[in-house]
């Protein structure tokens, strides 16, 4: 490889995007050449650096028509014998949001399908 590798060229090369061949003469370029393998030291680091961000958080009425979509959901699918296992999931969903300190109701309103132990 005569010129010099391309950012987006690394970054599919740190990805495993890139066949064997092309990954193979860029890894031979990155052995003799300091700019590249500076660019590619960066590369990481960014890399790095935007997998230990945190993601956004989730907007509180975003998460209210989720539940609200996945308790109708259980509930139109869901057996009537399943009202008591149901229950029995909310509570136990709760105790852990409680001791895990968090919002009150928001661990435990997934309902519970029994369509999954089939």
């Amino acid at each position: 490889m005569t010129r010099h590798v391309s950012a987006e060229a690394l970054a599919r090369y740190r990805e495993g995007d890139l066949g064997s061949r092309k990954s193979s003469r860029i890894r031979a370029h990155l052995a003799g050449c300091p700019r590249c393998t500076a660019l590619d030291e960066d590369l990481a680091g960014v890399s790095a650096l935007l997998a230990s961000a945190p993601g956004p958080a989730m907007p509180e009425q975003v998460t209210a028509r989720i539940q609200a979509a996945l308790i109708a959901e259980g509930a139109r699918q869901a057996p009537p014998s399943a009202g008591r296992r149901i229950g029995t999931f909310r509570s136990v969903m709760q105790t852990g949001a409680n001791r895990a300190g968090t919002k009150e109701n928001t661990a435990c309103q997934i309902p519970f399908s029994s369509s999954i132990h089939r």
